[in-house]
């Protein structure tokens, strides 16, 4: 269990939250709940100095900005690569699916998301191309960064989960499981780029009145 425990500490480096936390933690309370949202964003190097761990634990930089965007979800796969979804989109997705196509439930529920963050925040003119990712890190240094980040898909919609599948047998590329307004997507690098060819979709859709609450966290169980 220690190697496990050792790589998990080095995601404790979310740069969205660590981003937030940091520049409150540094700034004197602007107003009585001590918020600044116009407060400077602190480098990767600056964010991980302030951490404070346990004897024997450390923080290590696996990934920044503009390497990445900002992550949603993080999953491992057989060799030890990181698969991370990334968004700059959210909590506003685009009018098109993983695919370039209209989405069909787009204006019910984006017109319908009250309850969500347009109780205090006014909502931008939604966009139409999708612009978030999914990408592969590997080649991990000793101080945990890693030194091969690649692109394996684009044009995803909020990609809150991602699962990559064991490679089947004379298979070139990789394949995932992944989450991309409005639905679940299987996708496949079949020419063996490092990039997905094809995507099927396999459930949807799924509605997104709130960002926060759509398929996350998959999990490959013994019977695939």
């Amino acid at each position: 269990m220690i190697p496990a425990c050792r790589r998990l500490t080095r995601l404790a480096v979310p740069l969205a939250f660590v981003s937030w936390s940091c520049s409150l933690a540094l700034a004197a309370p602007a107003d009585p709940r001590g918020d600044r949202p116009a407060a400077p964003a602190l480098s990767p190097q600056e964010q991980r100095a302030l951490f404070h761990v346990p004897p024997g634990f450390e923080v290590q930089l696996v990934a920044a900005e503009p390497e990445i965007q900002k992550p949603l979800n993080l999953n491992f796969d057989l060799a030890g690569r990181l698969w991370v979804t990334g968004t700059t989109m959210y909590p506003w997705p685009g009018r098109t699916d993983a695919v370039g196509q209209p989405i069909a439930i787009f204006d019910r529920e984006w017109n319908d998301n009250g309850l969500a963050f347009r109780a205090t925040s006014a909502p931008p003119a939604p966009e139409v191309a999708a612009r978030d990712t999914v990408r592969v890190l590997s080649d991990f240094g000793p101080d945990g960064r890693a030194r091969k980040i690649e692109v394996f898909a684009d044009g995803l919609n909020i990609p809150i989960g991602v699962q990559p599948l064991p490679r089947r047998p004379g298979a070139k590329g990789d394949t995932v499981i992944v989450h991309s307004i409005p639905a679940i997507w299987r996708m496949e690098d079949v020419d063996g780029d490092g990039r997905a060819d094809r995507r099927e979709r396999l459930f949807g859709d799924f509605g997104f009145k709130d960002t926060h609450g759509m398929a996350s966290s998959f999990t490959y169980w013994p019977d695939g």
